[in-house]
């Protein structure tokens, strides 16, 4: 078996636009974590979101985003939106030698167990949740005990809490239209 040389958090999502939040969360991952590198995936074709900007627009945002801090970095996939089935062997193949940490937010925390291949993740990659909301570092406890009680699989997961827990891409899309 090969030593991990690195340890690298995997952060996917639509980012339409990233904010403050997004960033916060890779750079507080970096700290709590101690991640070496956190990588941006932004999905082509996300789930149930038809109307999202072009990925060109998200990727360069991401880049901009991203450009003054040496452990963000901006990775773009083959496939079209992040799922185990597809994501997986591409992480693994970039990644074989380091040791992954899928990065959540707590919204997502609360469906994980629902996942198709939830199992073949938890076996490759470690987890980071970050606090969205109100959530608390409880309800993360709680929801990952349950993720092991019904995978029978060994979750190792941190909670970061964020800067901006309030903060979402839908938020700002929806001032932006009201103004």
């Amino acid at each position: 078996m090969s030593t991990k040389n690195r340890k690298v958090g995997i952060l996917p999502g639509v980012f339409d636009p990233v904010h403050d939040g997004h960033i916060s969360f890779g750079i507080e991952s970096v700290k709590e974590c101690g991640l070496d590198k956190v990588f941006y995936l932004p999905e082509k074709n996300p789930h149930g979101k038809p109307d999202v900007s072009s990925i060109e627009s998200r990727i360069s945002g991401l880049a901009d985003a991203t450009k003054e801090n040496k452990e963000l970095e901006v990775l773009e996939l083959r496939s079209s939106r992040f799922s185990v089935d597809e994501t997986m062997p591409e992480l693994l193949d970039i990644f074989a030698d380091d040791r992954m940490v899928l990065m959540i937010g707590s919204d997502s925390a609360r469906t994980i167990c629902c996942w198709p291949g939830v199992e073949k993740l938890l076996k490759n990659m470690d987890l980071a949740v970050g606090l969205r909301g109100l959530d608390s570092p409880e309800l993360i406890e709680k929801l990952m005990a349950e993720l092991i009680a019904n995978t029978g699989v060994k979750v190792d997961f941190s909670v970061v809490k964020s800067a901006h827990p309030h903060l979402s891409s839908t938020l700002i899309r929806q001032q932006a239209f009201a103004t």
